[in-house]
């Protein structure tokens, strides 16, 4: 469990607080972020840079890049660290090592568990 200052326990999303409550953190263990004292996930289409321990993309300019902006990989859903590195992929992609894939030519996707199925059977 951990405190703040005060010994006061901080609430599981948090890293640091200044409270118990969700709404009281000041500090956010990666991939997480701080926002108005809550700890979030970067949204769709972003991803969290270690670099500058931000989210990064279409809707979070890049610090280290005048006018540029990062996003992730076109097949992504959701990445971390680098727009490559996804944690979640664009139906009908699945996810592998980091990357989305398709199905193979034999196989067909399956939306509920994001995953490919076997060849399909004629009748």
């Amino acid at each position: 469990m951990r405190t703040n200052h005060f010994f006061l326990a901080c609430h599981s999303t948090c890293a640091e607080c200044s409270g118990s409550l969700s709404t009281q953190c000041t500090k956010c263990d990666p991939p997480t972020t701080l926002s108005a004292g809550v700890c979030q996930p970067c949204p769709d289409g972003s991803f969290y840079s270690s670099v500058t321990s931000n989210c990064q993309g279409k809707f979070f300019p890049a610090i280290l890049v005048i006018n540029v902006s990062l996003a992730c990989d076109s097949t992504c859903a959701k990445c971390i660290g680098t727009s490559t590195n996804c944690t979640a992929c664009n139906a009908p992609k699945y996810l592998e090592a980091g990357q989305c894939k398709s199905c193979l030519n034999a196989q067909y996707y399956i939306s509920a568990t994001q995953t490919c199925g076997g060849k399909l059977v004629s009748l």
